[in-house]
């Protein structure tokens, strides 16, 4: 949702062995990203790009746990004016401030361990950061996460290929390839790239189908099982006051089920009151339990759970009450 409708996204489980192939075509122009290669301390994590890479805008994944990705425009925040810096660095707001206490970290030195080599780079531009932070924020607060904004670590450092193979023998392994059209994808398009890497794309989707219908499967039986749960609890409750309720009317048998039941009541106040506590008790124990802190920390659904469960329970004191009465009738 919101991907430009000129880029094409490729994981490398896709594109593997085929990148060349790939980047064969004049149809588009490629860029890569290799994700984490490196920390530099502080929550920053260390990105290699192609020099092309911010030219059609960052990838990032707009959710936790999506398993999509998306591009977000380019917003260059500060740039140094040296038009050809050695050994530059691109880091983002975040990353400026955990590592330099300010924004406009333009011209900060920045040491980068790439292999066994201590490097310096130059940070050459700030741009904004990625939506993906605030993502991770936003899914630990609706949990009840006390995590603070420094713990998240999704900000970011960028430094180019060449640069980053000058000091190291290792080969350079793409997390992500990045397909630009000058004109919106067509469907021939992606018929074009799925011919290339047909069969690692016909296993992928597989794979993600299988892993889906697995959760689905999950999902499925996980409801059951609770519905069975409750379901027994229903059906013991519903039995254990059907013969405690059948013993009191017998002593009453003369007066009407409204009288019955009103005459129980005042006498047994302290008793419904315990036992309607101690089910809503163990029941939302059981949510807890289930759910985590987050069931508690959504007002809406701790208090729709705890009206079905005060329904439930008079539903099943009237039901057995009522059956024991026309019973002793």
């Amino acid at each position: 949702e919101g991907l430009s409708d000129n880029v094409v996204i490729l994981d490398r489980y896709v594109f593997l062995g085929y990148q060349n192939e790939l980047s064969s075509h004049s149809e588009y122009e490629v860029s890569y990203i290799s994700q984490h290669v490196s920390s530099l301390g502080g929550g920053v994590a260390l990105q290699v790009v192609s020099d092309n890479y911010f030219d059609s805008g960052v990838i990032y994944k707009p959710a936790v746990h999506s398993h999509y990705f998306n591009i977000q425009e380019t917003e260059i925040l500060y740039e140094s004016k040296n038009v050809n810096p050695t050994n530059p660095i691109i880091i983002d707001e975040t990353t400026a401030i955990r590592l330099f206490d300010q924004i406009n970290a333009v011209g900060k030195t920045v040491e980068v361990y790439i292999g066994d080599q201590l490097v310096s780079f130059t940070v050459h531009q700030v741009i904004r950061e990625t939506k993906e932070r605030l993502a991770a924020l936003e899914y630990l607060k609706q949990r009840g996460s006390d995590q603070s904004v420094n713990t998240i670590d999704f900000s970011y450092a960028y430094i180019y290929v060449a640069d980053y193979q000058r000091y190291t023998t290792t080969d350079f392994e793409e997390s992500m390839m990045k397909l630009t059209y000058n004109r919106f994808v067509t469907q021939s398009d992606l018929d074009q790239i799925t011919s290339i890497i047909g069969s690692d794309k016909e296993l992928s989707v597989h794979s993600q189908l299988g892993y889906l219908e697995r959760a689905k499967e999950e999902f499925q039986a996980s409801i059951i099982n609770n519905l069975i749960i409750a379901l027994m609890v229903v059906f013991i409750y519903l039995i254990y006051f059907y013969f405690y309720i059948k013993k009191r009317f017998k002593e009453v048998k003369n007066q009407s089920y409204i009288e019955i039941i009103e005459s129980y009541l005042r006498q047994n106040k302290n008793r419904v009151v315990f036992a309607f506590s101690l089910s809503n008790l163990l029941l939302v124990g059981y949510f807890y339990l289930t759910y985590g802190f987050f069931f508690f920390i959504n007002a809406f659904l701790y208090i729709f759970v705890l009206v079905l469960i005060s329904l439930v329970y008079v539903m099943i004191v009237s039901l057995s009450s009522y059956l024991a009465y026309l019973r002793i009738k």
